[in-house]
């Protein structure tokens, strides 16, 4: 069996592995929590759970129309899959099967949790050509770092 401090490491590794918004405003707690684990591990879920980021973006992509596409709403991106969905549902009623259109199957929406983005780290100058730096590129040339950005209340997909 367990002492107290065993379980209380087994549960923090749990969430830790398996919950980590939730295991970092267990981390975050203030010590009057920490004396007692059972009413401490409460605390810190509803507090995570209460403090959770909502996603901001969401997706629909579809092959035939429109691509890749964000919306500001769950609702809206399942519309506009639903949409699409009624293309392929008028070709099933005229006889075609869906299995025969490998794009079918690309048909989607959902959350975006994260998105491309980009920060420009230099733009080559006469300078660094001196310093033999970046010669490959001209002058005025930005040197980029590529990126994901989480969707959260600090950044999101541009729609």
């Amino acid at each position: 069996m367990f002492n107290e401090d065993e379980e209380k490491l087994a549960h923090e590794n749990w969430y830790k592995n398996n919950d980590p918004i939730a295991y970092k405003f267990y981390r975050d707690l203030s010590p009057e929590f920490e004396t007692d684990f059972y009413t401490s591990e409460t605390a810190w879920l509803a507090r995570a759970k209460a403090q959770a980021v909502r996603p901001q973006k969401y997706f629909s992509h579809d092959f035939n129309g429109d691509g890749f596409k964000y919306h500001d709403s769950l609702d809206e991106a399942q519309k506009e899959a639903e949409a699409s969905l009624d293309w392929y549902r008028d070709k099933v009623a005229d006889g075609h099967h869906v299995a025969e259109d490998g794009e079918f199957y690309e048909l989607c929406y959902g959350v975006v949790i994260a998105s491309a983005g980009y920060t420009v780290d230099e733009v080559v100058t006469e300078e660094h050509h001196k310093k033999d730096e970046f010669t490959k590129y001209e002058v005025g040339t930005e040197i980029l770092r590529l990126h994901f950005n989480k969707c959260n209340s600090e950044s999101g997909a541009e729609g």
